[in-house]
Parts: structure tokens; C-alpha cells; sequence
């Protein structure tokens, strides 16, 4: 199966002896790399598109700005757009635009769903009642099953 590893340099000491394993790399900016390591037997061009979702995601998520400094302070959102391509080694979606929506908590076609005002938006006494509204929900559907 195909393996995201955003701790290339560790990744790469553990397997240097490994010669037949399948590596896909590309330099993108002027001081990053990212990789994507995959089992001998796996597929390049799978193991190509999954670089691609990855790189394009965060280049879409970051307006193109890939650098070290950059991926640095938006560390959370690197972890989270990498998170969203693989779970436990296995890879969940490839496709950019979905990867960059899903990591802003966004329907595909860019807009949250209906009804839905991002928390950002929200005020403090509004967060409060929509949590407590998801609660009693919740609270509901538990009583009812």
C-alpha cells in the first residue's frame, strides 16, 4: 500500500537499504521536497497522482506560496491536507480540489453546507447555542435508540 510520510529525512534513513522500494519525490519551491514512498509492487503513476492531490492541495491551501517558512507556520494545515489524503498508509482521495475543501471543512463545490455559518463568523454566544443545540440533538437521538 501507499505510504504519505511528511517526515521525509527519518523516512528516508529507514530505508535507504532499501533498493527495490518504489520512491516518488519532487522539488517544489525553492527549499522543499516532498515525498511519497510506496511498496515495490505499487503502481508509479498511483503513487504520481498522489504527490500531485498533495502538492496541488497545498498549493491551492498556501495561494501557491510553498516554501519552508510558509509550511512551517501553517503546520496544521499540512498535517491536516495530508490527513485527509491517507489514513493509516492507505489513500483516501486524490483529487486536490476535494483534499483543499475537505481541509476547510467545505462541500466540493466550494461553499459550506446550507444553512451553516462558519465558526469563525460566529460569536460567542452563538457558538454556545449551536453547540447546545447539536447536544440536545444529540441527546435526543440517543433516547430514541
Amino acid at each position: 500500500m501507499a505510504a504519505c510520510c511528511c517526515r521525509c529525512n527519518l523516512a528516508l534513513r529507514r530505508h535507504a537499504g532499501d533498493a527495490g522500494g518504489a520512491l516518488r519525490s519532487l522539488g517544489k519551491g525553492s527549499d522543499t521536497l516532498f515525498f511519497v514512498l510506496g511498496d515495490e509492487n505499487e503502481n508509479e503513476v498511483f503513487l504520481a497522482a498522489v504527490l500531485d492531490g498533495l502538492v496541488d492541495s497545498l498549493s491551492s491551501l498556501l495561494r501557491g506560496q510553498i516554501d519552508r517558512r510558509t509550511l512551517l507556520d501553517n503546520l496544521a494545515l499540512v498535517l491536516l491536507t495530508i490527513d485527509e489524503i491517507c489514513d493509516s498508509g492507505l489513500v483516501l482521495e486524490t483529487d486536490a480540489q476535494a483534499i483543499a475543501s475537505r481541509v476547510l471543512m467545505r462541500s466540493p463545490s466550494g461553499h459550506l453546507p446550507a444553512g451553516e455559518v462558519p465558526l469563525s463568523e460566529l460569536t460567542i454566544s452563538q457558538a454556545l447555542a449551536t453547540a447546545r443545540q447539536q447536544f440536545l440533538k444529540s441527546m435526543a437521538q440517543q433516547s430514541f435508540n
